[in-house]
């Protein structure tokens, strides 16, 4: 069975295809550059351009459709190029993906689409279910005519059976709503935004890929869904059960004002209220595993402590787990895949071969500044994983496991790595952006450097 997915690329994405490569379907990515994600992906597929989507679907069947293209609402202000942008990437995506399907010589049987709750505008106490009607502004603008035109894919084929997955604040380790919404709760300066009264409806990240995948598994789903958890939070609730876990201060809240000053009228999403019931998906029986947002949150941040960083790296490499190990505990291989700007080389490991209880000592430069590191593999179980922690070195702690699981005849690569850096709180806020800018460009070149070493040319 082979899936077409858009927005494979994505946070939401990456998810929905490992979990698609898992249960044994082929992927098939949509994306305006497969040249760029060539080898980065941490699922197994296929890479096609948008340009190229209508020639390749004349040559391949697609089973589903998984539509997620779309940019992002939040981090940035909204001026009319970037509205516009908004709207093109949803609207004028799901046009040309539905014009290319009318030409393919086998049409999909199934059809699965984001949307977002944003469909329903501020709504206040009301509660929402999927029968409510639509609300006003912007984003309620933009989701009417996504899913106008996401509909027509009925024209292309009546049979198709098609989902509409309207999509709540995704909560997610490493992406979405949360790794804008953390920093500050984390780092001793969080706040409830507005009143702090408005409803946020959630999803946790694997409900809302089994969502996804309940969709194209189970015949009798059809329509539109909410995709959201059964239980809605106030924001000041939310942000002190945030500050709370970090045991770290809750500021005031941010006046409403002040939020139109600094994000203009993207500042909506912040204050908008609406609490979303997922109605018809429990009526359905679809089974969720994070029903309550305590349970959510303990296992997305499980276990950060304040001015603490914890990211995870993925890839996929098309080889056995039994080829791909050996090549990461040699240490030597570590010098060829770090940035050469980091003048890495290893200087000496206590034991003959990797084990725990190894002592590692590298030196390197950064920023020009040159300095020694010493780790110690405080854990070791082969072609599964190893953990090396900082013993001596830069950062207050250092902690990276690498992780090897099989998937597709290969191997996913991840990397988890939890890093503090010195001078406390005032040293965090002063260099955390230089220092997470600098592990992001280190493993961005390790990932490019093992696409190049493993994928066959």
């Amino acid at each position: 069975m082979r899936v077409l997915l858009t927005g494979g690329t994505g946070f939401v994405g990456k998810e929905i295809g490992k979990a698609l490569a898992r249960k044994g379907y082929e992927v098939v990515v949509v994306t305006r550059n497969p040249k760029k994600y060539f080898g980065l992906l941490p699922y197994p597929c296929e890479l096609v351009a948008w340009a190229d989507l209508a020639v390749e679907l004349k040559k391949k069947s697609i089973d589903h459709v998984i539509h997620l293209a779309g940019e992002s609402v939040a981090g940035q202000r909204w001026s009319s190029e970037v509205k516009k942008e908004i709207f093109e990437s949803r609207v004028q995506t799901t046009k040309k993906l539905i014009t290319s399907l009318a030409e393919a010589n086998q049409k999909p049987k199934t059809f699965v689409s984001a949307s977002a709750i944003g469909i329903y505008g501020d709504r206040g106490e009301e509660v929402l279910h999927e029968k409510s009607e639509p609300g006003v502004g912007y984003l309620a603008d933009v989701c009417k005519a996504w899913e106008a035109e996401i509909r027509k894919v009925k024209e292309v084929q009546k049979s198709i059976r098609l989902c509409i997955l309207r999509i709540g604040i995704v909560l997610g380790e490493g992406g979405g709503a949360l790794a804008e919404m953390l920093p500050p709760f984390r780092d001793g300066y969080g706040a409830a935004l507005g009143s702090g009264r408005q409803w946020m409806s959630w999803i946790h990240i694997h409900d809302l890929v089994n969502m996804f995948l309940w969709c194209i598994e189970n015949e009798k789903a059809e329509d539109v869904y909410n995709a959201v958890a059964p239980e809605s939070i106030r924001n000041g609730d939310f942000s002190k059960k945030l500050s709370n876990y970090f045991k770290t201060p809750l500021l005031p809240s941010v006046p409403q004002v002040a939020l139109k000053v600094m994000f203009g009228e993207m500042s909506q999403v912040l204050i908008s209220s609406q609490k979303v019931t997922p109605r018809k998906a429990m009526d359905e029986d679809f089974e969720y595993i994070y029903l309550f947002i305590d349970k959510a949150l303990a296992n997305v941040l499980e276990p950060l402590k304040p001015f603490e960083t914890k990211v995870v790296f993925e890839q996929w490499v098309p080889h056995k787990i039994e080829k791909v190990f050996p090549f990461y505990e040699d240490e030597k291989n570590l010098e060829q895949i770090t940035p050469p700007w980091l003048n890495f080389q290893v200087l000496r490991k206590s034991t003959e071969q990797l084990q725990a209880g190894t002592l590692l000592d590298y030196k390197l430069s950064l920023h020009g500044i040159p300095m020694k590191w010493q780790t110690l593999i405080e854990g070791f179980e082969k072609n599964k994983f190893f953990v090396d922690t900082q013993k001596k070195g830069p950062y207050q702690k250092w902690h990276h496991t690498h992780e090897f699981e099989e998937l597709a005849g290969g191997t996913i690569v991840r990397d988890v790595v939890r890093y503090k850096v010195s001078l406390g709180g005032v040293g965090y806020i002063a260099s955390s952006w230089m220092v997470h800018k600098d592990v992001r460009k280190i493993f961005e070149y390790r990932a490019s450097k093992i696409a190049e070493l493993f994928n066959p040319s």
